[in-house]
């Protein structure tokens, strides 16, 4: 796993909360969820939690499983709102707002993220910081960060939606990350900003009126770091600020990153399809 180098946004989100410091709780083995347990059952949130301990909540899988049913974690103070450790935790159906990442998945990944929504946290709304996690019908809003950072390599984030978050909406870092039919709009970065990242496919996503006034933002903007074999195809922009697309590596025209059959209206460089 490669960690970010990102110009314009350089958070090592995992060594600024210290994750090999944070205490965990008793294991939760009925449905009496409270801040700060540690999840190892298949339990289920029956209330609101505003949290002081961080992380709020852990899931340890392969058994762990947390399904929120609507309600929300709320952090007062906590870094992290819900960790996930282990292999293949599952997240599903609530809120988490107000931490400085909302969910962290870590460990051996393969977690699975469903249908949560991470509003007003201060760094990221999620980050998917292990390998060949998963992430679908999610939401990231007004987070005063980045709406999703893409950390560990092989993860798979489909049909999210990313909006108004203060930097991009999806930062990709990790290799070989599969990142299709999103919708990113009105994030005031980049819809989705490619980093230190090769081999990774980005298909079929809307990216829709990001950006900024001279805040060097794209629909689909890939920062010039040398990433290889990145596929770009089938994606729509329209409406951003500076370029629906951009390439700021230096000979994107002959490079071996494929832009094919999108559909944007402004480009940098011309031979962007």
């Amino acid at each position: 796993m490669k960690l970010p180098r990102s110009s314009l946004y350089k958070i090592a989100i995992v060594s600024m909360i210290g994750i090999s410091n944070i205490s965990i709780s008793k294991p939760v083995i009925a449905d009496d969820v409270e801040c700060g347990d540690t999840i190892t059952t298949s339990v289920t949130l029956d209330e609101d939690l505003t949290c002081d301990v961080s992380p709020a909540l852990t899931v340890i899988g392969p058994d762990g499983r947390l399904n929120m049913t609507g309600y929300e974690v709320q952090c007062d103070g906590s870094e992290v709102g819900v960790l996930l450790e282990g292999r293949a935790a599952l997240l599903r159906g609530g809120q988490v707002a107000d931490c400085e990442v909302g969910v962290l998945a870590n460990g051996d990944g393969f977690h699975n993220i469903q249908a949560v929504s991470a509003t007003a946290n201060a760094s990221a709304g999620f980050q998917l910081v292990s390998n060949s996690n998963y992430m679908t019908a999610c939401t990231a809003q007004e987070n005063t960060g980045v709406g999703l950072i893409v950390s560990g390599e092989r993860n798979n984030v489909f049909q999210n939606t990313f909006e108004e978050n203060t930097l991009s909406g999806i930062q990709i870092d990790g290799d070989r990350s599969y990142i299709t039919e999103n919708f990113c709009f009105e994030n005031m970065g980049s819809g989705i900003e490619i980093n230190d990242s090769s081999n990774s496919w980005i298909v079929e996503n809307a990216s829709e009126n990001n950006g900024t006034s001279g805040a060097g933002a794209a629909g689909i903007l890939m920062n010039g770091f040398d990433q290889q074999y990145n596929l770009i195809i089938l994606n729509v922009g329209i409406l951003n600020e500076d370029f629906d697309a951009q390439d700021l590596n230096s000979d994107p025209c002959n490079g071996t990153n494929l832009w094919r059959n999108n559909t944007f209206d402004t480009v940098d460089p011309s031979c962007l399809d």
